[in-house]
């Protein structure tokens, strides 16, 4: 099984930090051909690990229930500049859309 994670948060609380997004798992053959596909919203914990660049979130190993199956995902780190992109998403909860119009 391969899977991703899209983020739609990193939540910071006085028990520590989360990150908070939709898991997706698929199933596939030895060939490739696709069995199925399932998804499942999640917050989990992660640690905030600094390094050259700043802080990284890194999630940490979880059992998640894809398909009627528990999957073992690993620890893994998630790159802020590919979660986060720079110039796109909302700040103070309006669309970039909706904040540049008059801006002309």
């Amino acid at each position: 099984m391969v899977g991703s994670l899209r983020l739609t948060r990193l939540v910071i609380a006085p028990r520590g930090a989360f990150v908070s997004g939709i898991f997706t798992g698929e199933l596939r053959e030895p060939d490739g051909t696709l069995i199925g596909v399932d998804t499942r919203r999640a917050t989990v914990p992660a640690e905030l690990v600094r390094d050259e660049q700043g802080l990284r979130p890194v999630v940490r190993g979880l059992k998640l229930d894809l398909m009627g199956m528990t999957i073992d995902v690993d620890a893994f780190v998630i790159d802020p500049c590919l979660a986060f992109p720079r110039g796109q998403g909302s700040r103070r909860g309006r669309p970039a859309a909706a904040r540049d119009v008059g801006r002309r």
